[in-house]
């Protein structure tokens, strides 16, 4: 699939944001994982975005894989179109994010 760099930022930060919400104690993500769950095709674009977002300080790498920071979770919040338009939470935007609802145990506050 071929994403601009602004699509792609929010796309990874709401990857990123359902792995948290589904393992709040370890909720990373490899690059790879990323690149297969988005259908990301241009690897050199997403190296730049994934630089991009760590020079921000929205993700952060651990042991080689990535996770959201606080940072990101606010920024993703603040700039999801879906959110602005339509009034769906982030985990709605996606369909590879979890739907927790507001009492499921695997569920961050943000």
């Amino acid at each position: 699939m071929d994403w601009t760099e602004n699509e792609m930022q929010i796309a990874i930060l709401q990857v990123l944001l359902g792995a948290r919400k589904q393992n709040p104690r370890s909720g990373n993500v490899s690059q790879n994982k990323l690149k297969e769950t988005l259908h990301i095709n241009n690897v050199v674009t997403m190296q730049k975005v994934m630089q991009e977002l760590s020079d921000l300080v929205l993700i952060e790498k651990f042991r080689g894989d990535f996770h959201i920071t606080a940072n990101g979770v606010d920024y993703l919040e603040e700039n999801l179109p879906s959110t602005k338009q339509t009034g769906n939470s982030p985990e709605q935007a996606g369909p590879w994010l979890p739907n927790n609802g507001p009492d499921s145990p695997s569920g961050v506050p943000a």
